[in-house]
């Protein structure tokens, strides 16, 4: 999550911080939530961090943009600095919408894989449903390893800790959601989205950072279509992307997608036997989604055209890339007052990639690693 500063009035912090601690009860011994019979979503909030009041009040509005009556269920696992981890179904008491506390976990690593497991053990165990979604809260860097950059965090970020992309797939059972949604920078890579294709049919996420407070005030107006199952996700994101772009100044900044993980195999097939790794690129003329100096998310569709020999490669590898991406938008720039931190947005394809670069080579090695680096033979 990127920040930029704000005013905050303090009695409406204070507001939402009791509002928070006032509707936490305890759950009653032997209770057990009813089966769903529709779409159990779990969100997954790392927040023992600089997030962690942040991560507060969009708890706060997540609950209460839910409608508690419906056969769905939303679980909310939540862990802030300095308190017990706890997992929460919001429910509906009298008018409003309470935290019923389902467990409560000895203090732990969120940011761990083997926490992330039994988390997802845990709610599988609680609420059986024929279809389950994922939303994750947290820091993010797409795939790059953890502790690589001071101005980035791993995909979920706890007291200094960090999770990789690859334990964060290996936590989740093969095809355990119908999606995952990504309220974190940068996660929206062909690395980040590959390592995922078996464990997720869709990936909503940013190939830019999300200027905080993200999804915020979406979540009143979209937090519903997470439980359509007729393009509710494409839904969340237009709603999304719409509200963002509707903001001023530096705050309208985001490139969004959603991404159909059962295209990505074809695709990495395709760039393998088409794309040539030796062609040099300057990769400085490329569209770029960060501000570091090296570039580090570079738009899919721009850096693979560079790669091929002819037109109707480049109209083989679009119609690949479109059967992969069923929503796209973006603003024209991001952050656009800044000097050091903005960047136009003239390409979007809703894919990011690294450029292996001479300069970082222990990078280079990590990206090895990754199986859509494996897939394409790199």
């Amino acid at each position: 999550m990127y920040k930029i500063t704000y005013i905050i009035l303090a009695f409406t912090a204070l507001l939402l911080l009791n509002s928070c601690k006032k509707d936490d009860i305890e759950t009653p011994p032997g209770y057990t939530s009813p089966t769903a019979t529709g779409r159990v979503l779990l969100v997954y909030i790392g927040a023992d961090s600089d997030l962690s009041f942040e991560a507060r009040y969009k708890i706060e509005k997540i609950k209460s943009s839910w409608n508690a009556d419906t056969t769905d269920r939303l679980i909310i696992y939540a862990d802030f600095i300095d308190e017990q981890p706890t997992l929460n179904e919001v429910i509906k008491s009298g008018d409003q919408n309470i935290l019923k506390v389902i467990k409560r976990y000895p203090e732990h690593n969120s940011a761990s894989g083997e926490v992330l497991a039994q988390v997802i053990d845990d709610v599988k165990k609680s609420y059986r449903a024929p279809s389950y979604g994922l939303l994750v809260f947290s820091h993010g860097n797409g795939w790059l390893p953890p502790y690589s950059y001071s101005q980035v965090k791993s995909i979920i970020y706890d007291a200094g800790k960090e999770m990789s992309i690859q334990e964060f797939a290996a936590a989740i059972p093969d095809k355990m959601f119908e999606f995952i949604i990504f309220e974190s920078c940068y996660m929206s890579g062909i690395e980040t989205s590959y390592e995922l294709r078996n464990k997720t049919n869709y990936i909503l996420g940013t190939s830019s950072p999300i200027i905080s407070p993200g999804f915020y005030n979406v979540y009143p107006n979209a937090l519903h279509y997470l439980f359509d199952p007729e393009q509710g996700l494409e839904n969340f994101a237009r709603l999304a992307y719409l509200h963002i772009n509707s903001l001023y100044g530096d705050r309208r900044s985001i490139a969004i997608s959603v991404i159909k993980t059962d295209g990505l195999e074809p695709l990495a097939s395709w760039v393998k036997e088409n794309a040539d790794f030796d062609k040099y690129v300057n990769i400085n003329e490329i569209q770029h989604f960060d501000t570091n100096i090296n570039h580090l998310f570079s738009d899919f569709v721009d850096y693979v055209e560079r790669l091929l020999d002819s037109d109707e490669q480049k109209s083989q590898l679009n119609m690949l890339v479109n059967n992969c991406i069923t929503y796209k938008a973006s603003t024209e720039s991001f952050m656009p007052s800044s000097e050091t931190e903005g960047f136009t947005i003239n390409k979007h394809s809703g894919l990011t990639i690294y450029i292996p670069q001479n300069t970082l080579p222990e990078l280079n090695e990590e990206y090895k690693k990754l199986e859509w680096a494996k897939a394409i033979g790199q």
